[in-house]
């Protein structure tokens, strides 16, 4: 039996791979397959400047939105985006447009399949008894249904798929290029590169600028990523440019092989004929099968897309609740799925390939002017709660230029395009205003309040040891989004030397070290209190102000390149340290999405029993905070030197989260095993107290 959960958040089930794989699947399928014949119909061997145009648009488009979705890695991509931009109304326009323009482009790659689909059978001497488009619409129907049963299901799906794609093409279009400079064969120049002027070479582009919307669906599905503050940007930058130089290549094999006009004359299809040419019949199949996956694998993509668009406008009510109910069996936004699957279907029965495309870009090229206005405007404003991990390079330059382009090049569109495009934005504004017409998302309001981090309220103390301090790293900077900070600048003072004398010498110096460190930290979101103290005992200096302020915890920073922190190093010893840290323990692991890793060092006379119970009374503590089990493993050692055990378990993670040596006593911040691992261990390591609470 299906139940529901209203309102529910989605499972990060998605890593590098398959983020990376849902933007390859939808871009490799349209440009790859689709376009050559039409593109190169329309604008000869110029085409190659059309598909470059477009991967430089979406590149100053694709920077900005990896920015945006580092701060906001949450599903909805470019609605939620504009929408926490430019506020409500601008928002419902953008994401009722995302959701239809992601409709209109499944529709498109479901035609598409139709037709490779119909070609694989004609070439195997069968009868497919069905037409083009009733292919296009069982395809819709089964991607629906796989989209239902689960994110993790259609990320593993594109993985294959993709997989597969990447394989094949990179035979074929290496011996495409090879046969084109004349290394197997003559060397086949292609005719006038511009036989239609440098206009339709514009026009071209704002058509298959649908070949780029991949990029983007990986922003919408954020809700579903790990580890989004690395995943998002390489994923949809990395996407952008690996696929930009396929469509290059595809173009220029294809126009090697056959004038333009002829090309033209293939339509969808074109791709077979060029694998036909340099091939023979067994190329034909190859690539005919391939482009039966590559269409497949851009709708599976666009349609999962969709319904995430659907969820996050309904989430912000901008849509009937019901729609962002997420399935308890599947954990997926069921009836979100249906509201893309159901209409892609019916719009596939028009069969119009070259508008349905069109309208897709169209939608899209509005969404990305006004997520890069979006960036601009929260750069401007610089709200407490923005705080992404990757920052555009070239800014504001490069957001300027990626407005201005993806508006411009909608003026080159075909009328009926522009049209229909306008039609669905002017719905989108008249439903905003009739159903939606009360809610408000005030510019640079974070959405998710009704969510707070499980650490928000906390006091944690964060030790500086000047005058070369190591910066904070970016991870680490997430952790501590919206904690009241103590930052305890020290500068550590030689034996020799007068602490006066010191702080008289260097005082300066110093305060402008710590501004600098503290600038990454500046708008987090919580309170910071900074002081700068000179001392030659660190140590009991942290044990010190420690007491005084009544911190929750002491987060010791050290260096972690571009690492992550996937993996949380736990030393337990007793069950008042279980009691004491299991909540910071469950709370850090659930903000950066890592699990946990339990060492127990047992003395080598210590009973099996007793070491049995230390892990397993932990282990209750964090199920009772909710930590799942598959996220936590534990190990129990047996050594004289537990010290010793913990440091070198420290080196193989990203973060050590430790109890304090004696909680009966106030002024104890750290205690004798904490302190010498502060001092040992380069990894963060985190020491909590009783809470306050």
């Amino acid at each position: 039996m299906t139940g529901t959960s209203r309102q529910g958040e989605l499972e990060r089930t998605l890593g590098l791979r398959e983020a990376t794989t849902i933007g390859l699947g939808t871009m490799i399928g349209a440009g790859i397959f689709v376009f050559p014949g039409i593109a190169a119909g329309r604008a000869g061997p110029g085409a190659v400047l059309s598909f470059a145009l477009g991967a430089v648009i979406a590149l100053l488009v694709a920077l900005p939105a990896s920015e945006l979705a580092t701060a906001m890695p949450q599903s909805g991509g470019g609605y939620y985006f504009v929408s926490r931009g430019l506020g409500a109304l601008a928002g419902a326009v953008v994401g009722i447009g995302q959701w239809i323009g992601l409709m209109f482009a499944s529709a498109f790659y479901l035609v598409g399949f139709g037709h490779y689909l119909n070609g694989l059978l004609a070439e195997a001497g069968l009868d497919a008894r069905v037409s083009v488009l009733q292919l296009g619409v069982i395809a819709g129907v089964v991607l629906t249904v796989v989209a239902i049963a689960g994110a993790e299901k259609t990320g593993k799906l594109q993985n294959n798929l993709v997989g597969i794609l990447v394989a094949v093409f990179a035979g074929f279009l290496g011996y495409g290029m090879l046969d084109a400079l004349g290394v197997v064969g003559r060397v086949a120049l292609p005719d006038e590169f511009l036989p239609f002027g440098a206009a339709p070479v514009l026009a071209t582009a704002a058509l298959v600028f649908t070949s780029y919307l991949g990029f983007a669906q990986i922003a919408t599905v954020a809700g579903d990523i790990k580890d989004p503050g690395r995943n998002l940007p390489r994923a949809m930058v990395g996407s952008v440019v690996a696929v930009g130089v396929l469509y290059v290549l595809m173009i220029v094999v294809s126009t090697s092989a056959f004038e333009s006009a002829t090309l033209g004359s293939f339509g969808e299809t074109a791709a077979v004929e060029v694998a036909r040419r340099l091939l023979g019949l067994a190329g034909a199949l190859v690539i005919t099968g391939a482009g039966l996956l590559a269409t497949l694998s851009s709708a599976n993509a666009s349609i999962m897309s969709a319904s995430r668009a659907v969820y996050a406008l309904s989430r912000d009510e901008l849509f009937p609740e019901r729609a962002a109910e997420v399935s308890q069996r599947f954990g997926t936004p069921h009836l979100a799925v249906l509201l893309a699957g159901i209409p892609t279907v019916l719009l596939v029965i028009s069969g119009r390939t070259e508008t349905l495309a069109e309208v897709a870009s169209f939608l899209h090229l509005v969404m990305y002017g006004l997520m890069c206005v979006a960036l601009l405007a929260l750069r401007r404003r610089k709200p407490a709660w923005y705080a992404p991990e990757f920052h555009t390079p070239g800014y504001p330059v490069v957001p300027a230029l990626g407005a201005i382009a993806s508006f411009g090049l909608i003026a080159f569109m075909g009328g009926w395009s522009i049209v229909i495009g306008a039609a669905v934005l002017l719905m989108a504004l008249a439903w905003h205003l009739v159903y939606a017409r009360g809610v408000t998302i005030a510019p640079g309001e974070r959405a998710e309040k009704a969510a707070p981090s499980p650490l928000e309220g906390a006091q944690v103390l964060v030790p500086v040891l000047l005058p070369d301090p190591d910066p904070l790293p970016r991870p680490l900077q997430r952790l501590l989004r919206g904690l009241d900070l103590v930052v305890l600048g020290i500068y550590e003072v030689r034996k020799q030397t007068a602490v006066e004398q010191a702080r008289r010498q260097f005082g300066d110096e110093a305060e402008d070290v710590l501004d600098d460190w503290l600038e990454p930290l500046r708008g987090h979101g919580g309170r910071t209190d900074s002081r700068l103290v000179f001392s030659q005992t660190p140590l009991d200096t942290i044990e010190r102000v420690g007491a005084e302020q009544e911190t929750d915890a002491i987060l010791v920073p050290r260096p972690l390149g571009e690492e992550q922190i996937e993996q949380i190093l736990v030393p337990v010893r007793g069950d008042p340290n279980a009691r004491r840290i299991a909540r910071f323990v469950t709370a850090v692991a659930d903000e950066v999405d890592g699990s946990v890793l339990l060492l127990h060092v047992a003395h080598p006379e210590e009973a099996d029993e007793a070491r049995v119970t230390v892990v397993s009374t932990f282990l209750e503590q964090l199920a009772e905070q909710g930590l799942a089990d598959e996220r936590v493993e534990s190990l129990v050692v047996s050594s004289e030197d537990p010290e010793q055990v913990i440091v070198e378990h420290a080196e193989r993670n990203h973060l050590v989260v430790v109890g304090e040596s004696d909680p009966d006593d106030p002024d104890v911040v750290l205690g004798e095993l904490p302190r010498r691992l502060a001092s040992r261990v380069r990894r963060p390591v985190l020491v909590t107290r009783t809470p306050r609470d």
